[in-house]
């Protein structure tokens, strides 16, 4: 992949993962707000530093595309964006308006699941952070851990 097609992908997936979070927060915003039927506005609300996330691995990418730094960023932010708007996807069409949407019950099995994958991408790049390589030969061992770790999550 050459270098400008590698910057055009990491700021499109930074875009993808904006649109992802404002349309959350437009679905959040359309149904009633009850106490106990997380997540409130509040918390879609905070799920906005995570576009911090993408916005910083598209420029890690658009700068050096090799590094994988820059990758797990862009897909951190746009993981977020997508547990967010699956989550809110999946109770505006099983709980406030019950049918309105299709296929809410498939997204929200895949809730489940986006957690799991971003503590996976967590963990792989504290396990990376900063070269892009493990900083120690122990490291290197630990570099299966976040792939076993959300087997582990997600067989619960």
């Amino acid at each position: 992949m050459s270098a400008r097609s590698a910057a055009r992908l990491g700021w499109v997936l930074f875009g993808l993962a904006v649109l992802l979070v404002v349309a959350a927060l437009v679905l959040n915003l359309r149904r009633p707000q009850y106490a106990d039927l997380e997540p409130t506005t509040g918390d879609v609300v905070f799920g906005l530093p995570l576009l911090a996330f993408s916005w910083f691995g598209a420029l890690i990418v658009s700068r050096r595309p090799s590094h994988p730094i820059g990758w797990l960023l862009c897909i951190f932010g746009l993981s977020g964006g997508m547990g967010l708007f699956a989550n809110e996807y999946a109770i505006y069409g099983l709980v406030s308006h019950p049918g309105a949407v299709p296929e809410a019950g498939v997204v929200a099995w895949f809730t489940y699941w986006a957690s799991a994958v971003i503590l996976a991408l967590l963990a792989a790049l504290l396990v990376l952070f900063p070269s892009g390589r493990p900083v120690s030969p122990a490291g290197s061992g630990c570099s299966g851990l976040p792939a076993s770790g959300t087997a582990c999550s997600s067989s619960q």
